[in-house]
């Protein structure tokens, strides 16, 4: 007598919490034996409702490692054995994540390039790389594969891009217009000048950092986002650190959640003043968190305006020098006590007013943490 199995929808429902509790990629599922990878040895009822959560999330991280010879050499001859039309492991593949450490010889990735090989060109949505990285990698998936990715995330950490104009132009060119979710972090300053670098009209959410653009590359970009754009951040990449990008955003994007903005290296272009972010208060009611370090010349006119009509707002960051921003005559918090449950503000100049630190602690009822005051070199 057969055993008694569940029906497929409620299997992968359970499966998927399996893969969300113990999030491995398919290497490390059948290396550790982990919870869903026995589950796909019960039956092949089981087996066919794990498998596409087994293999969906490809993480290389060792490149000299064997095991890729081996994977590369099955999953080969099981896509040229599957009858066309029937589904192969391979074909379950839409996460990649690759990582590496070191420079390695060409054909230390042979297995790699093998593997993506098989791929269909709408197959991948998620990509996260790090270099180093050899170009005939990266040229085997942009833009060969990366039509349909819905999430990239790029890390030069060791500065390829800079040194290397074609790795740039391999990525940075050929970003899909189907991104949703875009983050690139480069180790030093990387310049772009295409206008349509990031023309991506269903971008949701973007982090940069060490970006040079030229100012009409960066607004011809920045209006073209999703109506929906919600999260936007940015490191040190100074020609995003201007009061005209404050009015675009709050132009564009009124559903705007959360602006981070931070200029370590201290850049003498950042100069964000009161009226271009009083403006994106009041135009972006859903906004929660707001983190701005060194790019702005604020004044108390800010603070009491953000006070007044922040009604969303949870936490608010602001670092940067000068005497202007002292909180006094800020005590009306009706915005703040809504929801406010953290806030940091340091600045270069005189000692924050006490009655405005008072007011914080008697009105925001919400709050959990709060610290103000100068901050020091």
């Amino acid at each position: 007598m057969p055993t008694p199995t569940l029906p497929f929808d409620i299997l992968t429902s359970i499966f998927k919490v399996l893969y969300q509790w113990s999030m491995h990629s398919t290497i490390e599922n059948h290396i550790f034996h982990t919870d869903l990878f026995n589950c796909s040895l019960v039956s092949h009822d089981w087996r066919a409702a794990a498998l596409p959560l087994l293999w969906m999330t490809l993480r290389i991280y060792q490149f000299i490692d064997k095991g890729w010879q081996r994977l590369a050499d099955s999953l080969v001859a099981e896509c040229a054995s599957t009858i066309q039309g029937k589904i192969n492991r391979a074909s379950y593949i839409t996460n990649i994540k690759m990582y590496t450490y070191q420079n390695l010889r060409s054909d230390s990735y042979a297995p790699i390039i093998r593997i993506l090989n098989l791929l269909q060109a709408s197959q991948l949505r998620n990509i996260e790389v790090e270099t180093p990285l050899p170009d005939n990698i990266l040229q085997t998936i942009f833009p060969a594969l990366s039509h349909s990715l819905e999430s990239l995330s790029f890390v030069d950490s060791n500065e390829q891009f800079r040194t290397c104009t074609p790795y740039s132009d391999i990525v940075l060119q050929n970003f899909p217009k189907s991104l949703r979710k875009l983050k690139y972090f480069a180790s030093d300053r990387t310049v772009i000048n295409s206008k349509n670098t990031f023309a991506l009209p269903k971008l949701r959410i973007l982090y940069l950092s060490n970006l040079e653009m030229t100012a009409d590359a960066l607004d011809q970009g920045l209006r073209t986002w999703h109506p929906n754009f919600k999260d936007l951040n940015i490191t040190d990449s100074p020609k995003f650190f201007q009061s005209s990008v404050m009015h675009a955003l709050a132009e564009c994007y009124p559903n705007l959640r959360c602006l981070t903005l931070h200029n370590y290296s201290r850049s003498s272009f950042a100069d964000i003043s009161d009226e271009p972010l009083c403006c994106l208060i009041d135009s972006c009611l859903h906004l929660c968190y707001l983190d701005l370090h060194c790019v702005t010349n604020l004044s108390n006119l800010f603070l009491i305006h953000c006070a007044h009509h922040a009604r969303n707002l949870q936490e608010l960051y602001i670092m940067q020098n000068g005497f202007q921003l002292t909180g006094k005559g800020v005590v009306e918090m009706i915005g703040w006590k809504q929801r406010l449950k953290y806030i940091k503000i340091q600045v270069g100049g005189d000692e924050m007013d006490e009655e405005f630190v008072k007011a914080i602690v008697s009105n925001c009822k919400h709050l959990w943490l709060y610290k103000i005051g100068i901050f020091r070199n």
